[in-house]
């Protein structure tokens, strides 16, 4: 159990991640990082691979300001479930960014996370906004990892940029 902070580079092998998550039990994955990072790249080829080992996969798309599973706004969630993906907007935001409205965010990602789950999902991949920097980004994450309880935090980072957030949220950078 518990939470692991994994640095990923530019290097990250999708396959690996969810072989090695199969055999840790890994129900939930939050993906974090800046804007342009790889974080939906990465979301989506781990989707991708969890599909391939599980009947029931779920991800959450975060970017309300740039969302590519619907409308901006929505947190999305979608569900594959035998060669079929399902895809719903879990709840409405209201706004492109987070800013302020952290405590409404991160409940519209725990009512997602609560539809998937009702579907079954093996996994959850959740894919997080770039909002990372700032006092406002620490406690958007902060209180996301508190009410999610991710078993890990994938933090895309190139050099240290994340420190300050994972520190603040309670976890060192490795």
């Amino acid at each position: 159990g518990g939470i692991n902070i994994m640095p990923i580079y530019d290097n990250y092998k999708a396959e690996a991640l969810i072989a090695e998550a199969a055999k840790k039990s890994v129900r939930t994955i939050i993906i974090i990082g800046p804007p342009d990072s790889g974080k939906s790249t990465l979301a989506d080829a781990l989707f991708a691979v969890a599909s391939q080992r599980w009947k029931h996969i779920g991800l959450i798309d975060e970017d309300i300001g740039q969302a590519r599973l619907g409308l901006p706004g929505c947190i999305w969630g979608a569900i594959r479930t035998h060669d079929r993906t399902q895809v719903v907007c879990g709840a409405f935001v209201g706004s492109l960014t987070t800013a302020g409205l952290e405590t409404a965010f991160v409940a519209a990602v725990i009512k997602t996370k609560t539809w998937l789950e009702s579907k079954g999902a093996n996994i959850i991949i959740m894919d997080s906004p770039g909002f990372v920097f700032g006092s406002q980004a620490a406690l958007l994450h902060k209180q996301q990892v508190s009410l999610l309880r991710p078993d890990w935090i994938l933090a895309l980072e190139s050099t240290n940029t994340l420190s300050p957030l994972l520190t603040h949220i309670g976890f060192p950078s490795i």
